[in-house]
């Protein structure tokens, strides 16, 4: 091999670097510039690890992607509630095998645990939660708008701050 075909190699394969460089995805999403669904600074106290998946639900509202942000809350939820049963070290209801129920049925169990306090309307909410991230994640046929997830905000956010809250204060 010549020293111009290696130098030619060598040209190549920097260039192949530099150009995978440019156009490979960032290694984390950007921070949002908003926090329309959910405020970060609720994540503090033992929440951090959270952080990464309100910073994605907030980050796909903002730039629209509802379907996602509905299944991100979902995981969310989903995560409040083990959290919340291991706060108050009454995980065992919500296990079977050693793994943690499907969302469905840790929602049966939260709903009648009333060392949770939920009211009526965090039950509902609850099942709207997983309602709207099934859909979201498994609807072929639909695409959530905005309005639809942006007029469940409220009950959403109050209880998203219940479940912390009941975690918090047993830690």
């Amino acid at each position: 091999m010549t020293d111009l075909y290696k130098d030619a190699l060598r040209a190549a394969a920097y260039i192949q670097a530099d150009a995978n460089a440019f156009s490979s995805p960032p290694l984390r999403g950007q921070i949002p510039k908003t926090t329309k669904v959910l405020n970060p600074s609720w994540f503090g106290q033992g929440h951090q690890h959270l952080l990464p998946v309100v910073e994605e639900i907030n980050g796909t509202y903002e730039s629209g992607w509802y379907d996602a942000s509905a299944a991100m809350l979902r995981r969310l939820t989903e995560t409040l509630i083990i959290e919340a049963f291991e706060a108050k070290q009454i995980s065992e209801k919500i296990t079977k095998k050693g793994e943690f129920r499907p969302l469905g049925e840790l929602i049966g169990v939260a709903s009648k645990e009333t060392s949770l306090k939920l009211s009526r309307h965090s039950k509902r909410t609850l099942r709207d939660i997983a309602a709207l991230g099934n859909t979201a994640a498994h609807d072929r046929s639909f695409n959530l708008p905005r309005d639809l997830l942006e007029e469940r905000l409220l009950p959403i956010q109050l209880l998203i701050l219940h479940l912390l809250d009941i975690s918090i204060t047993q830690q």
